[in-house]
């Protein structure tokens, strides 16, 4: 807040760490003190599913193109090739897209917490993707975490910092 930043963490846990993981939080803490939120919730996302929409990706913008004559999503540069007609309904197009983002946010968490993990000395623990709309994730009680599909928006570097955030709670 306004007084200051206070910092918690597990005992054991190194001053190195410790200031590797505010350094990697820093646009997250900034971006809570300037009132920006930070969350799942708050990415520019588009109202309408449709041909020509533009939507984030691992933090740069690409457009989607609807193509009837190809049998599997591809993406092109920036411009993400999705296997529908045209007139395709808006809900097939909202569904297909997500499962796409979803199996792309499966790999990109996935290689982050291994880095993470490592950087960390610990094992890569349990995990799974989260579904939930407002948070970028959490531990579970057993120690296995959820971590929003939704991360697939923002920066490699920004899930990093996620994952690494979580990590640290364990």
């Amino acid at each position: 807040d306004e007084q200051g930043l206070r910092v918690s963490a597990p005992r054991g846990m190194a001053l190195p760490q410790i200031e590797q993981a505010i350094r990697e939080g820093s646009r997250a803490i900034f971006g809570k003190l300037s009132g920006k939120p930070a969350g799942a919730g708050n990415l520019p996302l588009p109202a309408r599913w449709q041909d020509g929409v533009r939507f984030p990706f691992l933090g740069r913008e690409i457009v989607l193109c609807l193509d009837g004559g190809r049998d599997r999503i591809e993406l092109r540069e920036d411009r993400l090739l999705l296997p529908l007609p045209p007139e395709a309904g808006e809900k097939q197009v909202k569904d297909s897209v997500q499962g796409w983002l979803q199996a792309q946010a499966r790999q990109a968490i996935e290689g982050q917490l291994a880095v993470g993990s490592r950087r960390l000395g610990m094992a890569m623990p349990p995990w799974r993707l989260s579904f939930a709309s407002g948070t970028w994730g959490g531990v579970d009680p057993d120690g296995r975490l959820r971590l929003s599909w939704r991360l697939v928006h923002i920066t490699p570097n920004e899930i990093s910092s996620v994952a690494c955030r979580f990590l640290s709670q364990l």
